[in-house]
């Protein structure tokens, strides 16, 4: 459907599709890297909470959307649900 947008919302909405891998990236990278950090201070515990409301919340609407289709996205977003909830749960012990 992009190829039947103006160029210019087309080039927008692929800007914000770049920009928003990049900062789930860093955010990533963050989480992985100073892990400790992330484990003992508050506002660490607050970005992984923050990061698992996300991504349910991604999943439920993947679903809404798309219902049954790409299961393979499905699955990727319930692992990534795992994670961060066997994160945040260890954070929190």
């Amino acid at each position: 459907k992009l190829a039947v947008m103006d160029p210019m919302n087309r080039g927008a909405i692929q800007i914000f599709n770049v920009a928003l891998i990049a900062l789930w990236t860093i955010i990533g990278l963050a989480l992985v890297l100073f892990a400790q950090d992330v484990a003992a201070t508050s506002l660490g515990k607050f970005l992984l909470a923050g990061m698992l409301v996300f991504w349910i919340g991604r999943l439920a609407l993947h679903r809404t959307f798309f219902g049954g289709y790409a299961r393979i996205a499905v699955i990727v977003l319930s692992l990534g649900i795992v994670v961060h909830a066997a994160a945040l749960w260890s954070a929190l012990r």
